[in-house]
């Protein structure tokens, strides 16, 4: 039981996107939509909560943010065995007059974090759990783009 004393997280990187969405030369209206897709197994008897940050080269926040509203949370296992799936789904906005592509272009790092928010009682963590996960773009509801291989 961690009590209050829960206090666990992971933080990861996506680096390039900017430059993997400029090599494949796509286009989008500036009236388009990119969405953010997240898919997430989860076999830990941890709840997570998910947070996202897009950062520009400079590692200051981009132009294009996300809009999370409240679908941030990845649940956990029941047992500690049989993994729970979440699929979450973002859409990115862009605070600037560039269009959302132009946005995109100027990301160069998603980074995320994975924290600990709850446990499931009585399940005990162990080394066989594990988290897995993908993040893909979605553009204008019909191009989807995997960003797994630019993750570390």
């Amino acid at each position: 039981a961690f009590g209050t004393g829960l206090d666990l997280s992971y933080t990861g990187v996506a680096e390039g996107i900017g430059q993997m969405v400029s090599d494949m030369e796509l286009d989008i209206s500036a009236t388009g939509t990119i969405f953010l897709l997240c898919d997430i197994e989860n076999s830990t008897p941890l709840n997570l909560a998910l947070d996202i940050q897009l950062l520009d080269k400079n590692g200051k926040p981009a132009a294009l943010q996300i809009e999370s509203g409240n679908q941030n949370v990845i649940k956990g296992s029941t047992d500690g065995v049989k993994p729970c799936k979440s699929s979450l789904k973002f859409k990115l906005s862009s605070s600037s007059k560039k269009n959302l592509l132009e946005g995109l272009k100027s990301v160069e790092t998603l980074k995320y974090t994975l924290r600990a928010t709850s446990a499931a009682d009585g399940v005990s963590l162990n080394s066989n759990q594990t988290i897995s996960g993908s993040f893909a773009l979605e553009v204008d509801g019909n191009v989807n783009i995997s960003v797994d291989s630019l993750m570390e």
